[in-house]
Formats: C-alpha cells, structure tokens, sequence
C-alpha cells in the first residue's frame, strides 16, 4: 500500500484504541472502498487514488448531509 493509506491505517488504530467510534466509522468506510478500488484495479493504489477516493466519499458524505437537512 502506498504511503496515505498507510497513514489511514495508523490513524484506524489510534481511533480503535481511543475508542472514537465516528473517527473509526469514517476510516474504516474510507479503507473500505480504498481496498474496493485496489481490488478493481488489481494492484495497490498510488496516492493519486487515495485521495480520489478520500475526496469521493467527501462528496458522498455532503451530499447525505445536505439531501438530510434540506429533505
């Protein structure tokens, strides 16, 4: 794994261990799709790919919150 998903996994363990369970909900879903994408992409992702799918799921997670509040 590259360097950012690394650091995803460190901060998971530091969540895990303080127990902050939105800290640890919100790494453990971006690890998920992170590892989604290695899994499509047959190969460990670049940092280039952390980030989009870091940003991806920012956009996801405003939009539920818009779509919540305005609904």
């Amino acid at each position: 794994m590259s360097n950012l998903a690394d650091d995803l996994h460190a901060a998971l363990t530091a969540a895990r261990k303080s127990k902050n369970k939105d800290r640890t909900q919100l790494l453990g879903t971006v690890l998920a799709a992170l590892k989604n994408r290695e899994l499509e992409q047959h190969r460990a992702p670049p940092n280039e790919d952390v980030i989009a799918v870091q940003q991806k799921g920012g956009k996801h997670r405003r939009e539920g919150a818009d779509q919540h509040v305005g609904g």
